[in-house]
């Protein structure tokens, strides 16, 4: 049971300030604990805590209104009803504020994991969906299945994935920068917190950057990977961002490369992003590729162009001077 607020959003700015409110106070959290182990009643709470029933009341009507706990009434034979209390989820992820953005207009691509064009892909590999396994593991044959598209993790140990957008700026405006994110991690058997890989990621067939991942991340379940897919397989990778500009390349804002936005053929109808793998790689582990629902981020793979459109004073001044060639032409 996951509770997700994304403080970008006005509207849950308030339920995060009541959660936040709510989880202030120390008797309040042993609360959620108790009531996490096992549902049980505000009774059983004050006598637990050693507290009074008049304070315990008030800090779980607290919790309710914060939309952290539930409550149902049991009937208990010659008493009657009884309050019990369960707990209305187990993980909160909270979306802080994202970085103020300049006025840039920009077009944001939202690609799912299963939407690739081209791939070439080495065992051991596989996809699989938010209910189960799509064709065979260790099939590469699998990444044809006209269910890909329902993947939300396909990993594979050495090679690349690709995909492909239609250019949908202006005609006449000019990209300024491109951005690409997306969470992954290295493809180890199992998982294995310490398996390096080398993951590259190309533009246009352009080589934007490799970023050496630390480890293939199990253990624990990702806040949002499937109850099914069992801990002892990949869980959660990390959010990662590659960007290019006109000064150069960037993994996570630190510049890696010369690649400069004038390499990368973006004018052209389409744009081509793959990830991948080199067979010549110094640290081939692989790579686990999340969608928006699996691992620890609701997002997909996100394409971001971000582009100026021509300066209305550049269309002015280009009258003027028409006009005045004009009147230059007849004047005495």
């Amino acid at each position: 049971m996951l509770l997700s607020l994304d403080l970008n959003d006005p509207e849950q700015v308030d339920q995060a300030i009541k959660i936040f409110k709510a989880l202030a106070l120390r008797q309040r959290l042993d609360i959620l604990r108790l009531v996490a182990r096992s549902a049980t009643t505000p009774n059983e709470i004050a006598a637990r805590l050693e507290a009074p029933q008049s304070t315990i009341t008030l800090n779980v009507r607290l919790l309710e209104q914060a939309g952290l706990l539930t409550s149902s009434a049991e009937s208990t034979g010659v008493k009657g009803l009884s309050k019990v209390l369960e707990p209305a989820c187990d993980r909160i992820l909270i979306h802080l504020p994202r970085p103020a953005e300049d006025d840039r207009p920009a077009c944001e691509y939202t690609i799912p994991v299963g939407s690739y064009t081209a791939f070439e892909v080495s065992e051991p590999c596989g996809l699989c969906s938010e209910t189960g396994i799509i064709g065979s593991l260790d099939d590469p044959l699998s990444f044809y299945e006209p269910a890909r598209s329902q993947a939300q993790l396909i990993w594979f140990y050495d090679g690349y994935i690709e995909y492909s957008v239609p250019n949908r700026i202006p005609p006449r405006a000019e990209i300024t920068a491109v951005g690409v994110s997306l969470e992954l991690c290295s493809e180890a058997p199992g998982y294995n917190l310490n398996w390096p890989s080398d993951i590259t990621l190309w533009l246009n067939g352009v080589e934007i950057g490799t970023w050496t991942s630390p480890g293939d991340f199990g253990g624990r379940p990702g806040l949002l990977t499937p109850t099914w897919w069992t801990p002892n397989n990949t869980q959660y990778g990390l959010m990662k961002q590659w960007s290019v500009s006109q000064q150069g390349s960037y993994i996570d804002g630190v510049r890696t490369d010369t690649v400069r936005l004038d390499q990368l053929s973006l004018k052209e109808h389409l744009i081509r992003l793959r990830i991948g793998v080199k067979r010549d790689a110094v640290h081939r582990g692989g790579v686990s590729i999340f969608g928006a629902r699996f691992g620890n981020y609701p997002q997909d793979i996100r394409l971001t162009l971000s582009y100026v459109l021509p300066q209305s004073s550049d269309v002015r001044r280009l009258a003027v001077d028409v006009v005045g060639t004009a009147s230059d032409g007849v004047s005495p």
